[in-house]
């Protein structure tokens, strides 16, 4: 259709714009990640490498890296894409958390917190459990310092749900 059209338009145009700088500053791993984004035409193949983009590219440009999230998650709910979409909000909150961090932008915990229970809530709607354990640990790290009782409910979860023993798990909801 004519709108699918335009934003597909509206990625290319972003992604050149991001991208180059990107494999500058992170080199092979960046390169090969970038060349994959732009060869391929399986939109479910740039959304995993657009979130991988994302995170190489916290460290180095967190705007971009924030940038490249949101252009995962656009592309992933107009391709009905779950389990793109679940890991794109997860990599928009890493690198909130990263900004607030810096006190830069306008977000705060709770933007953060949004993100983690709609990356949960997509996990959980399709029965990724892994996903949901990693969404649970995200949540119980966001809330630690504001209430810390739901933090633990949240660390509790994902350790219950972890498939296999993890002692840094273990060791944080103790």
């Amino acid at each position: 259709s004519m709108g699918q059209q335009v934003l597909f338009r509206a990625f290319v145009i972003l992604l050149t714009y991001l991208v180059p700088d990107a494999a500058w500053a992170q080199g092979p791993v960046i390169d090969s990640i970038s060349k994959v984004l732009r060869s391929t035409t399986i939109d479910t193949q740039r959304v995993r490498c657009m979130v991988r983009l994302s995170v190489y590219m916290r460290y180095e440009d967190v705007d971009r890296g924030v940038a490249l999230a949101d252009s995962a998650i656009m592309l992933s709910r107009n391709t009905d894409d779950l389990d793109g979409l679940h890991n794109a909000y997860t990599a928009k909150a890493n690198a909130l958390q990263i900004l607030i961090a810096q006190g830069k932008g306008p977000w705060s915990d709770d933007s953060v917190i949004v993100l983690h229970e709609k990356a949960l809530r997509i996990a959980a709607s399709i029965e990724d459990t892994l996903g949901m354990s990693i969404a649970h640990f995200n949540l119980g790290s966001v809330y630690s310092s504001r209430n810390p009782f739901i933090a633990l409910e949240h660390e509790l979860e994902g350790f219950r749900l972890q498939r296999e023993p993890n002692d840094l798990a273990q060791h944080s909801c103790y």
